[in-house]
């Protein structure tokens, strides 16, 4: 049998923000005015705090600084112009 190799697709640092502001609100603000939305809406929240710090943990970084790498190249070009 092949044997299946672990991969993480990259996340942008927006979705860990959504995820902790998120977070922060279902539990401080939704739950205490209704517990089954502020249950629901913090285990949704939770998930994809999980699946960012996943993802920053075991994820490729060279997609990123590719990423960047033309990021960089690109605000050069414009200087140039």
């Amino acid at each position: 049998m092949e044997e299946r190799k672990f991969s993480v697709a990259p996340l942008p640092a927006g979705f860990m923000l959504t995820a902790l502001v998120g977070l922060l609100l279902s539990i401080i603000w939704v739950y205490p005015q209704s517990t089954s939305w502020g249950l629901g809406t913090g285990i949704i929240f939770a998930i994809m705090l999980v699946s960012s710090l996943i993802s920053m943990t075991y994820g490729p970084t060279d997609v990123e600084l590719d990423y960047y790498k033309r990021v960089v190249e690109k605000a050069e070009k414009r200087k140039k112009k």
